[in-house]
């Protein structure tokens, strides 16, 4: 069965710099991102993560200013679908049902996987539309991720008109990337516990 993978826009040029409001992860255009959205997002992230790289992902702070980035992406690229008129193909912005027992395996009693899996699932989608927009082509299945990654820099390029703030916490620099520091809720935490035992994917993505 093919896995599942999770869409990530970790390569968006973001400034990490203004204010947020109290508990607050980030602000789109007066829109807040809550911290406890955020973390419902980076601890699905996390267990994929850990499945995919035998747990060398950093933990659930290592996923924060991953999930932060990708949470400001979907109120973008939502946005500029609503602005354009366009149509989202529905069969790529859902689970398909035969999928689900996968999901249910890879992420165990995981309570939000499936919501979580299924907004990735959508703003992969969601890129296809703006993408097809772009390029002026038709989405067939042979050009798929070459249309998910020309909507993908479409909504880059509409970042900077945007009034995007992150918790400084975060880390979240220009290059989006976790620069950690001192007090950062994305400095990673290592996996390996004294004695030298292995702290497991559950334990790791949550607080």
């Amino acid at each position: 069965m093919k896995r599942l993978t999770l869409i990530s826009a970790a390569g968006l040029l973001l400034s990490g710099c203004g204010s947020v409001h109290p508990g607050a992860a980030a602000v789109v255009d007066g829109t807040t991102i809550s911290m406890d959205t955020l973390d419902r997002t980076a601890s699905i992230y996390c267990l994929d993560a850990s499945r995919q790289a035998e747990g060398q992902d950093g933990g659930l702070a290592g996923q924060r200013g991953r999930a932060a980035i990708d949470l400001v992406l979907q109120r973008i690229s939502a946005d500029m679908v609503a602005e354009r008129g366009l149509e989202v193909d529905e069969s790529l912005a859902e689970i398909p049902d035969d999928a689900l027992p996968a999901i249910e395996e890879a992420f165990g009693d995981a309570p939000d996987a499936v919501d979580v899996i299924g907004e990735s699932v959508e703003l992969g989608a969601r890129f296809a539309a703006i993408g097809a927009d772009v390029t002026g082509e038709e989405a067939t299945d042979a050009n798929l991720q070459e249309l998910q990654s020309a909507g993908y820099q479409a909504v880059l390029a509409e970042v900077p008109d945007h009034d995007v703030t992150f918790d400084p916490r975060l880390g979240v620099d220009r290059d989006a990337v976790a620069t950690g520091g001192s007090g950062s809720l994305s400095v990673p935490t290592s996996s390996d516990q004294p004695g030298g035992t292995a702290l497991s994917p559950a334990l790791q993505c949550s607080d």
